[in-house]
Formats: C-alpha cells, structure tokens, sequence
C-alpha cells in the first residue's frame, strides 16, 4: 500500500514538472 502512494506522488510530481516546463517553454515563445 505505502509502495503504491509512493509511486503515485512521483508520477504527480513529474506531470508538475511537466506542466511546468511547458509554462516555462510558452513564456519564451511569448517573449
């Protein structure tokens, strides 16, 4: 049980970063 919460919150975090770094990429097509 604890194994799969723990993989879950890495997948959350690497769609975060995902999101993130599209922001990022966006901002910079803008600018």
């Amino acid at each position: 049980m604890e194994y799969v919460l723990f993989n879950h919150t890495i997948v959350m975090k690497e769609q975060a970063g995902m999101q993130i770094s599209i922001l990022l990429l966006s901002c910079r097509l803008w600018v």
